[in-house]
């Protein structure tokens, strides 16, 4: 009897070794695998950083040089040498050119009134040709 317990205890202390073991290499696989991340997150890190200096420059050179040199054309009759912001000086030189444009919509169906009003026909030279006869002309 107390040698099939000895034998049985060596049974668990194998048992126990071989698991012991391959607790181990596990611990080891996710060791190199954490290793691994870490240096793909370090990477992307570094990506996004130099990703996001170049977004920075390409707006800068793209985006805020031409919309400070517009504010500075825009502006230029007024003061050159406004200290304001070039968004503010842009918006209200846009909100001058909607107001002109608005006014020139006014002017032009104002002119299109009277001149549906005006008899044009009635003050047609004589002798001219009508634009029938012009389309009819060889």
């Amino acid at each position: 009897m107390r040698a099939r317990y000895f034998k049985i205890l060596d049974l668990c202390a194998g048992y126990k070794d071989f698991y012991k073991k391959r607790i181990l290499q596990a611990q080891q696989e996710s060791r190199n695998q954490a290793a691994g991340m870490r240096l793909v997150a370090g990477g992307a890190v570094v990506l996004v950083v130099i990703l996001g200096l170049l977004l920075a420059f390409v707006m800068a050179r793209q985006i805020l040089d031409p919309l400070h040199q517009l504010a500075q054309e825009a502006d230029r009759e007024r003061s050159p040498k406004s200290p304001e912001n070039e968004i503010k000086t842009l918006s209200r030189r846009i909100h001058g050119l909607i107001e002109d444009t608005d006014q020139a919509h006014l002017e032009a169906a104002n002119t299109c009134c009277r001149l549906k009003k005006w008899p044009w026909w009635a003050s047609w030279p004589p002798g001219w040709p009508t634009a029938f006869e012009i389309r009819s002309l060889p």
